[in-house]
């Protein structure tokens, strides 16, 4: 909860200081926070781990001091950009809270999201995540920096996804426990896409198709396999969906 809140903080400061919360609503500066937050971390976390100056301490304070000064800068009424319109006065594109489709939907994807977020943090055994989703952020935590490991080629890769997990593994400083850490985190990018998914059908099409839809994207078997195992699939299923959320936004506000 502590990453994710700092996550979520920055991504708050970074569409504050773009000036974008004043034209959206409620979910959608939910969705961007996201979204923009928590890659953002992910690259602060490599860069402070590849120069050796993240320590369990360090992590925990840089967290921390993220959530605050979000707190403390975006406040409610506050923003860079002149509000065109209330965002929360334009008809919310996702089932109305309290009717019958909102309680159809949650009654039928709650026990695949619970279920799905319950085996993210049970310890994995696939081959591609012991032998470098996790061993990779496992061997920087041991040796106290993200560096160059030659005899491990996989770990050349792109570690975007994998930086939470190393996270993880810095605030409780325990590479095991750490390392479910990251994996729920991963896990969470499932019911975020199926919220991108929802708010595209809903504005564009009806309240109806975006439960809908947002349905079948969380009851798909292959979406629940990727969030219980740490693989940047998942993840990436979410930035795909909210790179057509941001472009079709950005369409509408033409």
């Amino acid at each position: 909860l502590l990453i994710l809140g700092a996550g979520l903080g920055l991504g708050r400061l970074l569409s504050h200081g773009l000036g974008l919360r004043p034209f959206l609503n409620r979910p959608e500066r939910w969705l961007l926070s996201f979204g923009l937050g928590l890659p953002a971390l992910s690259g602060v976390t490599l860069l402070l781990g590849r120069s050796g100056l993240l320590t369990s301490d360090r992590a925990r304070l840089l967290l921390g001091g993220l959530w605050i000064v979000s707190l403390i800068v975006v406040r409610p009424g506050r923003s860079s950009a002149p509000i065109v319109s209330d965002p929360d006065a334009s008809p919310s594109p996702l089932p109305r809270l309290g009717s019958a489709g909102w309680w159809l939907f949650l009654g039928l994807a709650l026990p695949f999201v619970v279920t799905m977020m319950l085996a993210s943090m049970l310890p994995t055994i696939d081959y591609d995540s012991l032998e470098y989703h996790l061993q990779g952020p496992k061997e920087y935590f041991q040796a106290g920096q993200v560096r160059f490991l030659p005899h491990n080629v996989y770990t050349s890769m792109p570690f975007s996804v994998e930086m939470l997990h190393y996270l993880g593994m810095l605030v409780l400083n325990d590479w095991w426990r750490g390392a479910l850490v990251g994996q729920w985190l991963v896990a969470l990018h499932a019911p975020m896409a199926a919220l991108c998914i929802a708010l595209v059908a809903g504005r564009w099409s009806s309240p109806r198709a975006a439960w809908i839809a947002a349905l079948v994207y969380l009851t798909t078997p292959w979406i629940f396999r990727m969030a219980a195992i740490p693989y940047v699939e998942g993840p990436l299923c979410f930035y795909h969906a909210a790179l057509i959320w941001a472009a079709a936004r950005s369409w509408d506000l033409d």
